[in-house]
């Protein structure tokens, strides 16, 4: 579930509905794990992924494979390691904590939540978060709102309630949304919540909901053409997603209209270019980009390409980066910074081709990466096209060479995790094909205690059902 709270806000959120596996959000909501019978082998690998972890030297490297190695075993059922590992990962927890709170919503014992609560000390306001969310999209409003009491940071209480707001505003309580709204304001006085973000909030539930027309009332009501614009860009974007596709169009033309001629509001239109591609109007989309002023036509170019990738459009892909291209080329941008802002922008768009299954038009695209790369870029850039590789690898089953590549990649660092992530990609994706034993063997033989952790991580990640392979990907950059 998104936010809509105000431009600024809805920024963030629109990001968030196009990437394919945002990171966690405060907002969203948690999918149910998925039931297994392989808990106990998990523990066990997850007893020596731990293991291996605590024998890294560097103690933020550490800390990073701890913190998944925590939310694993919360998830395997094994509460008291996930504590002990929270304890050791500090001040790498938030996975952790967020999963021993998405379990704790199937207790119903209060002295157990408490206790662990207790356990934590200082850190038991994420658990306390993530129960009280988990419990508010499970209809549990009542008691969610308890949860709320026992967060000791006034922010993290806060975004709790905005949270439990949200979701009751989702449920057609849209008075309860209000009160909650306005507990989460005095939680923290140091955050500005204006008038108008309720009534974006009160309007998305009331979508949600079903009560379009309400919803299209409520967004009216707000003085600021951008904000509203904004609103129904968003509004758009989940009627497309509930198949409404007139629906959709009727509102993603209202927010255009709506705002004034000039650049002041180019930042609006832009966020609009995603969803224009996505009903269909591709050309549509191309033109309104060349409206654009140059700091944002390339990156609207760019949107387009991510928004084909996602609809398995390879020539619009091709077309979109072609007039990115073009378009930094001639905007007077410092040539250095053009180089490496464009190579980004299309890693972006590898990834969102490799997510949708659209392995050798990504493949075609990587290579002009990598034969584009200096000394310098490749500081940067190779980390990041290397395990796009060993994912396409793996997902297509070359799991000797994709692993083969990932140990070639250099080692993580405070800047990067990707080779460990690569590892892991494999050894999750084998497991999952495979069975768990012929990864391990070679999982286990890695000299590398890093290495060795996340691989191991992955094994354990594919017995519980808890991870899938995405790679993170936005159509709308906000920097």
């Amino acid at each position: 579930m998104r936010t809509w709270a105000a431009p600024a806000a809805l920024i963030v959120l629109t990001v968030v509905s196009f990437a394919a596996q945002p990171r966690r959000q405060p907002h969203a909501q948690v999918p149910d794990i998925k039931p297994t019978t392989k808990a106990g082998e998990a523990r066990s690998i997850l007893g020596q992924a731990k293991a291996a972890a605590l024998n890294i030297k560097d103690e933020f490297q550490q800390g990073l494979v701890l913190d998944q190695i925590g939310a694993a075993e919360a998830k395997a059922g094994d509460m008291d390691a996930a504590i002990e590992t929270a304890k050791r990962a500090y001040p790498h927890t938030s996975l952790t904590l967020t999963a021993i709170g998405e379990q704790l919503v199937n207790s119903s014992d209060p002295g157990t939540i408490q206790a662990i609560g207790t356990k934590l000390q200082g850190n038991a306001s994420t658990v306390f978060w993530s129960l009280g969310c988990r419990q508010a999209s499970k209809g549990k409003i009542a008691q969610a709102l308890r949860t709320t009491e026992h967060i000791q940071a006034p922010e993290v209480r806060s975004d709790a309630l905005k949270s439990i707001a949200q979701q009751q505003a989702a449920n057609g309580d849209y008075a309860g949304a209000r009160k909650t709204m306005a507990l989460a304001r005095a939680a923290y006085h140091a955050e500005r919540y204006d008038p108008e973000d309720v009534e974006m909030l009160i309007a998305e539930g009331q979508l949600s909901h079903g009560d379009t027309q309400a919803a299209r009332m409520t967004i009216a009501s707000v003085k600021s053409a951008e904000t509203r614009s904004a609103a129904l860009i968003s509004g758009a974007e989940e009627l497309a997603r509930k198949a409404d596709h007139a629906g959709a169009n009727a509102w993603l033309d209202a927010a255009i209209q709506g705002l004034p001629s000039g650049p002041k509001d180019d930042f609006v239109r832009y966020l609009a270019i995603p969803i224009q591609v996505k009903l269909g109007h591709k050309d549509q989309a191309m033109r309104a980009v060349t409206t654009l002023s140059s700091g944002f036509r390339v990156k609207g170019f760019a949107a387009v390409a991510v928004a084909c990738a996602e609809a398995k459009d390879v020539p619009g892909v091709d077309a979109a980066l072609e007039k990115m291209n073009s378009a930094a080329t001639t905007s007077g941008e410092d040539a250095e910074l053009f180089d490496l802002g464009a190579t980004l922008m299309t890693l972006n768009v590898t990834a969102a081709l490799i997510d949708n299954g659209e392995f050798e038009a990504a493949s075609r695209l990587l290579a002009g990466v990598e034969q584009g790369l200096d000394e310098v870029s490749k500081l940067s850039i190779e980390p990041d096209a290397q395990l796009q590789r060993v994912c396409v690898l793996a997902l297509q089953g070359g799991y000797d060479d994709a692993r083969s590549l990932a140990l070639k990649m250099r080692p993580n660092s405070v800047a990067d995790v990707q080779r460990g992530t690569a590892l892991r990609t494999v050894a999750l994706l084998q497991a999952n094909k495979n069975g768990a034993v012929s990864v391990e063997r070679w999982a286990s033989a890695l000299a590398d205690t890093e290495d060795r952790a996340y691989a191991l991580l992955g094994i354990a990640q594919a017995l519980l059902q808890i991870d899938e392979v995405k790679l993170p990907y936005n159509a709308i950059q906000v920097h």
